[in-house]
């Protein structure tokens, strides 16, 4: 088909190297989209993108499909793709994604993106404006104009010529002549990062500029919890440090589908706990100077099945696992053979009460047949769990216990008396007593 053929309409972008036009043709009604580049001397780019974007659409990366390609004036090339009326992700971002579910978006173009670098090419040049919307909303990456093949020896851009666009380009992207051509790839992983933080939190990074507010991930993000992870995931993808970023990007979309999804542990643990664990773990270590933790426990029996539990329990790698995706060091910490009194009174630390307290409960030396002390990380008060024997009754009786540099002591108001017999025993109700004495001691 020659230029001729095509009637060019109203211009619909413009860029430094080309203008881009809504076409037709005679006897079609549909609208495309013509690139028409302006220096003639453009010719070598402008073939080597028609021939990356023929290779990638043949290779499954949904890209725009060349229809027609040719020269228009004075050896100026052009080409021809379908147009697509649903514009670009800049344009979705500006009307609040209204459009697009935000979190499968991300999942979709991370997906095309590994796709063509899987493959050996590198765009180069990502932003909102080069991902075009087809008619079901999904990405569509454009403009290949700075794109290469990593095996093959042309595409390179001139010494010292940046690659990409402002606000998305890796700061190494001034020294690209100078890095291995087979990890430019990396430099699409970073446009990403820029990009998922754009469509997650409605928000443009500026320059160079990181994420440091997670509040912006409320849009997306109910649970705050994977908002840290997807926050920590973005600041990875946007390090100045270069092969951390080749690194990191090599691993998605795994690392993606990590990012999104709580840890493995909670899959068996009651939904609602996990929510209120979460939310107490998040807002204690992001917004206060003193955070405490939360180990959730469901103690299976009396005595040895008590610990049995504790040290089989998801619920606790879980707790874990919180720390760890929130980079502290600090793990649950269960003294199995503690013994309060000495806990309490031992030599050198100040206590007003002691073990008093829990005397007028029923704590008797002779009844004692175990004691527990939990001490949750990031955390100034421990759970103590002292289980008394009283044929033919045994009781638990929980505690805690607030510690300071020159004091410890039993919280009086704390103390909580649970008797069980041998129905209570089969019920287990005791159970989610234990439970919730945990949690309801560590949101104070």
């Amino acid at each position: 088909m020659a230029y001729l053929d095509w009637t060019i309409q109203d211009q619909i972008g413009e860029g430094g190297q080309a203008q881009v036009h809504l076409a037709t043709r005679e006897g079609d009604q549909t609208l495309y989209a013509i690139k028409r580049f302006k220096n003639p001397k453009r010719q070598e780019r402008s073939n080597t993108e028609i021939l990356n974007m023929q290779s990638l659409k043949s290779l499954g990366v949904n890209i725009p499909e060349i229809i027609d390609s040719g020269e228009y004036k004075d050896g100026r090339p052009y080409f021809v793709t379908k147009y697509y009326s649903n514009n670009s992700l800049e344009t979705e971002l500006k009307n609040n994604c209204i459009n697009i579910n935000r979190i499968e978006f991300v999942r979709q173009l991370c997906d095309e993106i590994r796709k063509m670098n899987n493959v050996n090419y590198v765009h180069r040049d990502l932003k909102p404006a080069n991902i075009l919307l087809d008619d079901n909303w999904k990405p569509v990456i454009a403009d290949f104009g700075l794109s290469h093949n990593t095996d093959e020896q042309t595409g390179y851009t001139k010494s010292g010529e940046p690659i990409g666009s402002t606000h998305y380009m890796h700061p190494k992207a001034f020294e690209a002549k100078n890095i291995d051509k087979k990890l430019h790839y990396a430099f699409d992983g970073y446009s990403f990062g820029k990009i998922m933080h754009e469509v997650l939190t409605g928000n443009q990074l500026f320059g160079f500029s990181e994420p440091d507010n997670l509040e912006e991930y409320k849009i997306s993000f109910n649970d705050l919890y994977i908002g840290n992870k997807v926050m920590r995931g973005i600041k990875q993808l946007l390090s100045n440090n270069f092969n951390e970023v080749v690194q990191y990007w090599s691993k998605f979309p795994i690392e993606l589908n990590h990012l999104f999804s709580p840890p493995f542990e909670s899959q068996d643990i009651d939904s609602s706990t996990i929510e209120r664990l979460k939310e107490i773990y998040i807002n204690k270590v992001n917004h206060t100077d003193n955070p405490l933790s939360n180990p959730l426990i469901q103690p299976d029996d009396i005595k040895d099945e008590i610990l049995t539990y504790l040290k089989a329990s998801k619920a606790l790698k879980f707790l874990d696992a919180i720390m760890v995706e929130l980079n502290e060091s600090d793990k649950v910490h269960i003294n199995e053979n503690a013994n309060l009194r000495e806990v309490l009174e031992g030599v050198g630390v100040k206590s007003n009460y002691g073990i008093d307290p829990l005397f007028s409960k029923g704590r008797k030396q002779s009844l004692v047949k175990l004691e527990i002390l939990i001490s949750p990380p990031k955390s100034q008060r421990l759970i103590g769990i002292s289980i008394l024997s009283n044929t033919p009754y045994t009781n638990i009786l929980l505690c805690t216990i607030t510690k300071n540099d020159d004091w410890i002591d039993i919280d009086q108001d704390s103390i909580k008396k649970t008797v069980i017999d041998e129905n209570f025993k089969i019920e287990k109700e005791y159970l989610s007593i234990i439970e919730n004495y945990i949690l309801t001691s560590i949101e104070k």
